[in-house]
């Protein structure tokens, strides 16, 4: 597990089988350790927000689930990072996040975080499934973010492998 520290209290935690599975339980999406890739966000240990990565094909795309309760408590950093992540360390060109047309809320977040609705499947959840992308070059968090420092124990963000 990789740990940033933000600030007195928060930390970037990748890889951290409980606050991964954590955040696949309020999402709704399914986490497999050693092949679902995760970022969270925790304060004293408790899960703020938390985004699991999967399907990933390096200078492709991947699919993402993030998962919050309250999305103005998650620092810009935390956004910032888990953008980072796919677009810069593994190249990839678009992040795709599948989100049940009835959660207004994701649905909310995820126009407000920069994507777009790419197509609805219906009858995937079994209501419709919107599929909202996210491209490089429209990601405002890393265009117009400027990361405090980060505490990084072993000098790197992330894993260099999905």
């Amino acid at each position: 597990m990789i740990a940033a520290r933000i600030g007195t209290s928060g930390e970037i935690r990748c890889g951290d089988d409980r606050l991964a599975r954590e955040t696949a339980h309020i999402c709704g999406a399914n986490y497999y350790p050693g092949v679902t890739s995760s970022m969270c966000y925790s304060v004293s240990n408790e899960l703020v927000a938390g985004v699991l990565y999967e399907s990933v094909r390096p200078g492709a795309s991947c699919f993402v689930h993030v998962a919050t309760q309250k999305a103005q408590f998650v620092p810009r950093d935390m956004w910032w990072a888990a953008f980072y992540l796919p677009f810069i360390g593994w190249g990839c060109k678009k992040i795709i996040g599948p989100i049940s047309e009835t959660n207004a809320a994701s649905l909310s977040l995820a126009r407000r975080l920069g994507f777009v609705e790419e197509v609805r499947l219906a009858g995937v959840y079994p209501e419709a499934c919107v599929f909202m992308t996210l491209h490089r070059e429209n990601c405002w968090c890393l265009s117009r973010i400027t990361p405090r420092r980060f505490e990084v124990p072993n000098g790197r963000l992330g894993s260099s492998t999905p």
